[in-house]
């Protein structure tokens, strides 16, 4: 299990792989200290300009406001509309998302937070998330935040 103390340090060293393409948290167990840590690097500007796949799946994503703040700091640099610029695979599935946690998600991403995003997947998600999960990251598209959103997986 990985906690806070874990993601410090390796977001200490993320800026000295300024080359990394892909990474892969799955199954960490991550808590909101760790993922804030990671989004706090993001979205400083400091770590990952090069990332593609980012996989945070099965990782309890959806007990807290985690999510929601990872989405606040893509969308807070303005000098660099995205903190990913380059991602392209997002991995979300079987964190335990609910629709409320995916439709904070989605509200709080800002125009361009996300320009390159191809694949998303939320998949094991609760209940209700066809129809209003659906409806939102539909309003997210028409914004222009995932401009290049071509799958999103549920299974």
């Amino acid at each position: 299990s990985w906690h806070g103390m874990h993601m410090t340090l390796l977001v200490r060293v993320l800026p000295l792989c300024a080359s990394l393409r892909t990474l892969s948290l799955s199954g960490n167990r991550l808590g909101q200290d760790a993922l804030d840590t990671l989004a706090g690097a993001i979205g400083l500007g400091r770590a990952l300009p090069q990332l593609r796949e980012l996989d945070l799946s099965r990782n309890p994503l959806g007990q807290s406001r985690c999510l929601q703040r990872f989405a606040e700091a893509l969308s807070k640099q303005p000098q660099h509309p995205a903190g990913l610029p380059h991602l392209n695979r997002l991995f979300l599935h079987d964190c335990g998302l609910g629709v409320i946690t995916l439709f904070n998600f989605y509200r709080v991403l800002k125009p361009g937070a996300l320009p390159m995003l191809v694949q998303l997947s939320v998949g094991g998600t609760t209940s209700g998330f066809e129809a209003e999960a659906l409806e939102e990251l539909s309003k997210v598209l028409v914004d222009g935040v995932m401009p290049r959103l071509e799958e999103v997986t549920r299974n």
